[in-house]
């Protein structure tokens, strides 16, 4: 009996090469997705900290205006702010500590 010898054919690599490419490709793509996804859900969760810390701003503020018409918000403001104190009052001042206001130059010195 003859050995028959085997004839190359281009098809039998092409079939191969081809499912390689392809699962490469979809093997890429889903890892792409995967970081995208992970990507999103870490910007969503920055997003909702950022809206639970502004609604909490919203929610002080709010509570700011209701007592904005009391006087002890003005005096507060006045105090505070604008450095005023009281009739007979005696204020004491660090001049080793750094000044926050501007004012305690200004009135103190």
């Amino acid at each position: 009996m003859k050995k028959r010898k085997r004839k190359w054919k281009p098809s039998s690599i092409i079939l191969p090469l081809l499912l390689i490419s392809l699962l490469w490709y979809l093997g890429s793509s889903t890892i792409e997705m995967s970081k995208v996804r992970r990507d999103k859900i870490i910007t969503i969760r920055r997003n909702n900290e950022k809206i639970a810390q502004m609604e909490k701003d919203i929610q002080e503020l709010e509570q700011e205006i209701e007592k904005s018409d009391t006087m002890d918000y003005v005096e507060k403001v006045a105090r505070d702010e604008w450095g005023m104190i009281k009739p007979r009052e005696i204020i004491f001042v660090d001049k080793n500590k750094k000044s926050e206001k501007p004012y305690d130059k200004k009135v103190f010195e």
